[in-house]
C-alpha cells in the first residue's frame, strides 16, 4: 500500500470517528427546539433555548449543557438562570436563558449541579421530575 492510500485511509477513519462522536445524545433530533450559545469564559456559557413548552425547553437546555460538559472534557455542570420568558398565549414559545458553569473534580452540592451521564440517562430512559422540577435552576 503506498503512502497516499494510507494517508487517505487514516484521514477517512478519523473523519468517520469525529462525525460519529458528535450530537449522539439527541439534541439535534428535537425539531421544535432552537438554541443559541455564547462562550462567556473558559468554563462558562450562556445558553438560550426556545421551544413551544417549558418542559421541552428545560430538557433541551440540560441536554446541551451535558453535551458541552462532555465535549470539553469536564466532569459536571451547574445551571444558573439568567432570564426566563413564558408567553401567556398558547401559540408563543418559551425562552429560557441560563448560565452554564463547567467544572472538574467533586461536584458541588447545589441542587442545580449535574453529571452529564445523569442527563444522558434521563434523556434515554424518559425524563423524571427529578431533573426538570428544580424551578430555581430555570427561573
Amino acid at each position: 500500500m503506498n503512502a497516499a492510500k494510507l494517508v487517505l485511509l487514516l484521514s477517512s477513519s478519523l473523519l468517520l470517528l469525529a462525525c460519529a462522536a458528535q450530537n449522539f445524545h439527541g439534541l439535534t433530533k428535537m425539531k421544535q427546539v432552537d438554541y443559541q450559545q455564547q462562550h462567556v469564559s473558559q468554563r462558562q456559557f450562556l445558553l438560550s433555548v426556545t421551544s413551544p413548552d417549558e418542559r421541552l425547553s428545560r430538557q433541551a437546555l440540560l441536554l446541551r449543557a451535558a453535551e458541552l460538559t462532555e465535549q470539553l472534557t469536564y466532569d459536571w455542570f451547574v445551571v444558573r438562570p439568567e432570564r426566563s420568558q413564558q408567553s401567556t398565549a398558547a401559540a408563543n414559545p418559551v425562552v429560557l436563558q441560563t448560565r452554564v458553569i463547567l467544572g472538574v473534580g467533586i461536584r458541588p452540592a447545589s441542587a442545580c449541579s449535574f453529571h452529564p451521564e445523569q442527563i444522558f440517562n434521563a434523556a434515554k430512559f424518559g425524563w423524571s421530575a427529578n431533573e426538570l422540577s428544580k424551578d430555581s435552576c430555570f427561573t
